[in-house]
């Protein structure tokens, strides 16, 4: 495992660790339902775990004595697909007070993972229609919070 990376992953423990006590601080949970720190507990804690799985993932390369993949591609297209991306969020942030949450969000995530992996559309469809479908139950429902609703109430 080089160095930097285990450092970087430990950062990122860190940070995850300090978000997490700080949410604690802040109070996880009122009388009157998640407090203040109850979304930054569960970006800390999404932090901290990703980046100690990033740490064993390491370490299981560096066991294995795998060889990195050479990238796949140049430079360009990794400035193409960066434009993609954040031309496909501008979109949606255009898009959705005209479709609503659910539609907007949907439709960019499928063309944004379908762009990346071409090959694989109809997982990208999948997994698109379940994270949009699991962010709008968390906030919306879980959370009580209004998301913007398309021309067909949802």
């Amino acid at each position: 495992m080089r160095a930097t990376e285990q450092v970087t992953n430990l950062v990122w423990v860190a940070m995850g660790v300090a978000i997490v006590w700080h949410a604690g601080q802040v109070g996880i949970w009122s009388a009157n339902g998640p407090g203040g720190g109850f979304l930054p507990l569960l970006m800390g804690l999404a932090l901290g775990c990703g980046g100690a799985a990033l740490l064993v993932r390491e370490a299981l390369r560096a066991r294995a004595r795998r060889p990195r993949a050479a990238p796949a591609e140049d430079a360009a297209g990794a400035r193409r697909r960066v434009a993609a991306v954040l031309g496909g969020l501008v979109a949606m942030a255009l898009l959705m007070p005209l479709l609503g949450f659910l539609l907007a969000a949907g439709v960019t995530m499928i063309v944004l993972l379908a762009a990346t992996d071409p090959r694989r559309w109809r997982w990208a469809v999948v997994l698109a229609v379940v994270s949009t479908l699991t962010v709008y139950g968390l906030f919306d429902t879980l959370l009580k919070m209004q998301v913007p609703r398309g021309p067909f109430g949802f």
